[in-house]
């Protein structure tokens, strides 16, 4: 909350003499599934030093305030509503540097809804919750890098609906590396910055390539599908069957079609294992590796170790703020802690060739407590990449109160 994210600043301002960069917390609070983490106590900081040193240390307990009950109401007027407040812009790169970008319609952004008719994919053994949902598809090559491989200009998670089928369809190392639903950025998530919601397997992945690949008479960019399958909880959504599909055409106009219907097959029974010698196990294959811009234009990047990364556990003993009424689970998280300026921007005020959701670690306390616009957009604490999201941006795990901004 606005709340949270000035106590975050407090503490970042309190170490100013030995931390530069790579603000990171360790919170405890209640999720109470809106993204914003309530009831918020900090317990430990964590950053870098100019010479490149880790430090951390442990937070006083300072928990937001308790809410004051407010007074009966007294019967007034009917107050006029204020017009709400207007959702950060996305601006389309031009022309000139990649193909003319379509503004996305409200309809066109994914929605997640219970499917009052489930229709999965014949002989579905996944269990979970059956879902429709449309949003954008993007190959895990273009997400990785950060911008699009058909216009190197255009940031992947923020002007989508500029890639082309071409690039999703033909270029190899775009479809070995899998396709992903996208998610539009929400009211909640405050951020210009789309997400993944879902990865698709091996065998949807070509089948939305056939899919799209089939329209490519009249389909130019922005490919969107709609499917219903079954949220399992790991984000791979399974026994997914394809319901329609979206584009925009040469000219700008857009267009959409209803996909005939070619489930994904049934998985067939493996037959009983037969003993053979212990097999050697083959190396684990290395995560997307993330290269640092170099010190000329931004400061020392610091390889993050994996104790620095966000996990999320529950509280054996919670210890939330005194007077928290919010319902949900408590966790503890721990993450890297980012302004939504620089998220929504895409590349760190500080730092304007480093890409926000890439690295992190090089964002530097003074842009993160000195820079008004910085501090009053809020703070986040974001997620670091998994193997299951299977790209190297990290992402928006939960926002902060004001008052847990300026803790």
């Amino acid at each position: 909350s606005t709340a949270d994210t000035l106590l975050v600043k407090d503490v970042a301002n309190s170490e100013r003499s030995r931390a530069n960069r790579g603000m990171e917390v360790e919170v405890t609070g209640v999720d109470d599934g809106s993204l914003e983490l309530k009831c918020v106590v900090l317990q430990r900081g964590f950053a870098v030093t100019s010479s490149g040193a880790a430090i951390e240390w442990a937070i006083a307990p300072s928990p937001s305030p308790t809410p004051t009950p407010s007074p009966a109401p007294t019967p007034s007027p009917a107050a006029t509503p204020s017009p709400g407040q207007a959702s950060p812009s996305v601006s389309p790169s031009s022309a000139a540097q990649a193909s003319p970008a379509v503004t996305p319609s409200p309809a066109a952004s994914p929605s997640v809804s219970p499917s009052p008719r489930p229709k999965v994919a014949p002989g579905c053994t996944a269990s979970g919750t059956t879902v429709t949902v449309r949003g954008y598809v993007m190959d895990n090559f273009c997400i990785d890098r950060g911008t699009l491989l058909d216009a190197p200009s255009v940031q992947t998670l923020q002007n989508p609906e500029v890639h082309t089928i071409h690039c999703l369809v033909d270029v190899p190392v775009c479809v070995n590396s899998g396709y992903a639903i996208l998610e539009r950025p929400t009211a909640t998530i405050r951020s210009s910055i789309y997400q993944v919601k879902y990865q698709l397997s091996t065998a949807d992945t070509l089948l939305v390539k056939d899919v799209a690949n089939s329209e490519r008479s009249r389909a130019n960019r922005g490919m969107e599908v709609e499917v219903t399958g079954v949220d399992d909880g790991s984000l791979e959504l399974k026994c997914v069957v394809l319901q329609r599909g979206f584009a925009v055409t040469s000219s700008g106009a857009a267009i959409e079609w209803a996909i005939a219907p070619s489930p994904s097959p049934t998985p067939t029974p493996s037959p009983a294992p037969t003993p053979s010698p212990a097999a050697t196990p083959s190396p684990g294959q290395a995560s997307p590796s993330v290269s640092p811009s170099s010190a000329a234009q931004a400061s020392p990047a610091v390889t993050p170790s994996p104790a620095a990364s966000p996990s999320v556990s529950p509280s054996p003993r919670p210890k939330v703020a005194p007077g928290c009424t919010a319902s949900g689970t408590t966790v503890t998280v721990r993450g890297y802690v980012m302004d939504n300026f620089c998220i929504d921007r895409g590349t760190l005020l500080d730092a304007p060739s480093v890409q926000t959701l890439q690295n992190p670690e090089v964002h530097t306390i003074h842009c993160l407590v000195d820079v008004p616009v910085c501090v009053n957009s809020g703070y986040a604490i974001l997620e670091r990449p998994t193997a299951t999201i299977r790209s190297s941006i990290y992402q928006v795990k939960y926002q902060l109160s004001t008052a847990d901004t300026l803790l």
